[in-house]
């Protein structure tokens, strides 16, 4: 599976080498890499860990939050919620056997808050057809945690993982942005207004990775999963990965209390691609289509 992947990887992008910005971003610990081009172009994450070891702790970790080890409490407050979600991380690196460095506990507590908001907070459609403004009422993580089932849209989500990941900045050194912006599928126009919200991580080093668990999976759905799913939109790691989500993916880093700010388009680049909005809608996605079809089956990532 993994040369087939490369060898789709390579003509899915062979048309964007026209275009700088689109070169592979990836990152993995060296010993991630599967060829020497990925050494090459890729950064170093130093987990600390073999890939059969991470792989192994971070399914766990999803699994678990998405078996529902981790209940929702209506009106808890963020921090316990957080701490809750952190517990599930220390017992399962404890039973792997690990004692994580920093990194690796960072990484892993994002998986973990992003597994339990990928599940637990719905995605309401309803509400989504509803005026900005009555969405934006109800859109704090307080508010949309008080609910019996929570549910929001894209916003929402993106503001309770945001929150429940700052809560553990104090004790892991965690850091996570609201992202505002446009969201297009491989071959589709570009929307002209601003559609989605999602979410960027801040590592050890400076390092940020991009999560997006707004739209959300059913539940009963995620709870038969033997592994970590959305690979592809949730902190990506392989280059199939990276390209997918900066072709579909462009906005900005929002400080709390201005999510809805505008924003110059016309000299305001991605925090991820340093792109422009102009020049990233003119890139073509189509060559991608046959990527994105190819890896909607999880169980087809490494």
């Amino acid at each position: 599976m993994v040369c087939s992947l490369q060898a789709r990887t390579e003509a899915a992008i062979a048309p964007f080498s026209g275009f700088p910005a689109l070169e592979p971003r990836f990152l993995a610990r060296c010993t991630f890499f599967r060829t020497d081009e990925e050494r090459s172009k890729g950064r170093v994450l130093d987990f600390g860990l073999s890939f059969g070891e991470f792989s192994a702790v971070r399914n766990s970790i999803c699994t678990a939050l998405y078996r529902d080890a981790v209940p929702h409490i209506p009106g808890q407050p963020v921090e316990e919620l957080a701490g809750r979600i952190r517990r599930v991380v220390d017992t399962n690196t404890n039973s792997h056997h690990i004692t994580p460095n920093r990194l690796l506990l960072q990484w892993l507590c994002a998986e973990a808050i992003c597994a339990w908001t990928l599940v637990q907070v719905r995605y309401d459609r309803a509400l989504a057809q509803r005026p900005a403004d009555e969405i934006r009422v109800n859109e704090a993580s307080s508010r949309i945690l008080a609910q019996p089932r929570p549910a929001h849209v894209c916003s929402g989500k993106a503001m309770v993982l945001r929150d429940l990941a700052n809560a553990l900045t104090s004790s892991t050194g965690l850091r996570c942005w609201y992202v505002g912006g446009w969201l297009r599928g491989m071959g589709d126009p570009t929307p002209k207004d601003s559609n989605h919200a999602w979410n960027c991580f801040t590592f050890e080093g400076g390092v940020l990775i991009p999560a997006d668990a707004a739209l959300g999976v059913e539940a009963e759905f995620a709870r038969r999963q033997k592994r970590k799913i959305a690979n592809a939109g949730i902190l990506p790691l392989y280059r199939e990965a990276w390209e997918l989500f900066l072709a579909g993916h462009f906005g900005f880093l929002k400080q709390p209390g201005q999510e809805h700010g505008s924003t110059d388009l016309a000299t305001t680049r991605d925090n991820l691609q340093d792109l422009l909005f102009s020049e990233w809608a003119a890139l073509p996605t189509g060559p991608l289509r046959s990527l994105a079809q190819l890896l909607e089956d999880d169980g087809k990532w490494p």
